[in-house]
Order: structure tokens, then sequence, then C-alpha cells
């Protein structure tokens, strides 16, 4: 990573309604009805060795109110998770976990996996506020580094969160988040043009530190068979 010019930096929210604008925009995103597709993740030891590798069929309904379902198969076991607009359930071969621990970990895991997908759209459901801190070269890649602050995000250690958008096409180019004192860099490699918007189609996470150096490979996130329904006029 290289620093470059410190010349007058776009506000973090132009930067955010130039990535709007790039990924399908805001009028568009309000219409979505539903959205499906693939995920297949792809963990790997420090050694570099596959630790895991699942594919997750996920759906979101936004209409008429937010709610969704993922489940996937994990060595020979089936998992559910299924989140009714209010709260999570999670099932292991059709048997629910019925504990507060296992409904607060299956609405951590759906919130975690639609905040991934709807990036950068949800930055302004959530309210958050960015300030751009610096432009630096990446990969060939020049990219706006913008700190990420979520209001009401509760608890004593939240995570921090870092955008990075391409200075010329204003797309999302990846993330840095600091979760329990350890960098985690999730760079969007390629994306998918086949619906109205774009969407990531293929992430690479590397644990790093603050200045993506040493970066350590723990896993990749591939997308397929994406379909939006929108909402007619």
């Amino acid at each position: 990573m290289q620093s470059c010019d410190k010349t007058a930096l776009p506000s973090g929210s132009e930067l955010l309604s130039k990535a709007i604008e790039a990924h399908g925009g805001m009028d568009t995103w309000q219409r979505v009805e539903a959205i499906a597709y693939k995920k297949r993740i792809v963990v790997f030891e420090a050694d570099g060795t596959i630790s895991s590798d699942v594919t997750q069929h996920i759906l979101y309904r936004h209409q008429p109110v937010f709610n969704g379902k993922m489940w996937w198969l994990s060595d020979g076991v089936m998992h559910q998770v299924v989140f009714d607009g209010q709260q999570a359930q999670s099932y292991i071969d059709s048997i629910p976990d019925n504990t507060m621990e296992g409904k607060t970990a299956a609405y951590n895991t759906f919130m975690a996996s639609y905040v991934t997908f709807a990036q950068p759209f949800k930055l302004v459901t959530d309210k958050a506020v960015l300030t751009t801190e610096q432009k630096i070269a990446h990969k060939g890649r020049s990219l706006y580094r913008v700190r990420v602050a979520f209001p009401d995000v509760e608890g004593d250690n939240p995570d921090e969160w870092w955008y990075f958008f391409d200075a010329e096409n204003h797309r999302v180019a990846a993330n840095l988040v600091l979760h329990n004192g350890r960098y985690s860099f999730i760079e969007n490699t390629a994306y998918d043009t086949k619906t109205p918007f774009v969407f990531n189609a293929t992430r690479q996470s590397s644990f790093t530190d603050s200045s993506l150096q040493n970066p350590v490979l723990r896993a990749n996130y591939q997308l397929s068979d994406i379909e939006v329904a929108l909402v007619d006029d």
C-alpha cells in the first residue's frame, strides 16, 4: 500500500453517494422485493490448507417486511437459519435451537451475511457516519480509505470499520475491520453485473495489520446464481 497525494479529499457522504449510483442506485434498491443467491465459503488454515468448504443458499425478502433464510450442508448435517423480521432461529437437521444464545448467534449470522451482501446500500439505512482519511494506491487501484462509524451499535468493544472506494469507478473495493484486536482485510476481486445492480462476485479475506501489510489468507467467497425480483412501478 502506498499513500497518494493529500490534496482535498472528497467527503465520506460524497463517496457514498457515488458508490450507491455505481452499484445500481437507491431508487432501484428500494424496489427490491427479494434476492436469492448461492455463496461458497472456503476457509483456510494458517499454512494454506483448506479448513472448510461450504456452499450456502441465501434468500432475502425486502417486502412487505424484511425477512429471509439461509441453509447449507456441512459434514452431512443440514444447517438452517430463519429470520422472520423480528428474531432469528437456527436449526440443525430440522431440530431448533431455542436457547437465547442460539437465537442471538442465528441473528448475528443472518445479519452479518446481509450486511456483507448489501454494500453499499446498507450504509445509508444504518445511518453510518463516513470520514475520508486518505487516498491510497493498492494493487494498481486508486482507493479512498474511509472510516465508518455506526451510531446505533451498542457494546463496550464494538468492531471498527473502514471502507475502500475505487477512485475511478466508485465501487466498493474492500473493507477493513478490527474485530477482537485483529484486523481483517476483505477485498472484492470481481463483481457480478447480471442484475440491475453491481454485487460482489468474489472476495478474499486476509488477516493483516492496519496498513494492509503482512497478509495471511483466511477465506475466499464466491457468489453465484444471483436472482433479483423488483416491485413493479
